[in-house]
């Protein structure tokens, strides 16, 4: 076999590995959700005419805000929630005490520094959710 072969056999192998990672996530953090795996949510879906989320008196930015915490809830396991079932109560900023961004859990520790983000209350027919959101796009929803 020659060098170039063998080569060329080796950047096969290590390129389908790289592929099969990035597509099934083995390079994401497995504790921080990715805004960009949620649906967009802005607009009316051309494809589906379906409506969406009832949004309130918010601006732009804040509707931005609002809509990694509607992907969110659109992507919970075991959620038929529909966008239009969807009416965003408020939009907050704020600047949490530490990075849980004020939804502690019982037996885990988190860094005390201030940490600025949003807080976003969501609320269908059946129950109204409470997201918070850091700067950097980690979305939690707060089971308080």
């Amino acid at each position: 076999m020659s060098t170039d072969t063998f080569k060329l056999i080796l950047f096969t192998i290590g390129f389908t590995v790289f592929v099969a990672l990035l597509f099934n996530g083995g390079f994401a953090g497995s504790n921080v959700i990715s805004t960009n795996e949620f649906p967009t949510v802005t607009g009316l879906d051309e494809t589906t005419n379906q409506a969406q989320p009832v949004y309130g008196d918010i601006s732009e930015k804040l509707k931005v805000v609002a809509d990694k915490a509607i992907g969110s809830l659109l992507n919970t396991p075991g959620l038929n929630i529909a966008p239009s079932q969807i009416t965003v109560v408020s939009v907050t900023e704020e600047n949490f005490p530490n990075t849980a961004l004020g939804c502690e859990k019982e037996g885990m520790s988190y860094a005390q520094v201030i940490t600025s983000g949003y807080k976003v209350i969501l609320e269908t027919s059946e129950k109204t959710y409470n997201y918070r959101l850091d700067k950097t796009d980690q979305v939690v929803l707060c089971e308080k």
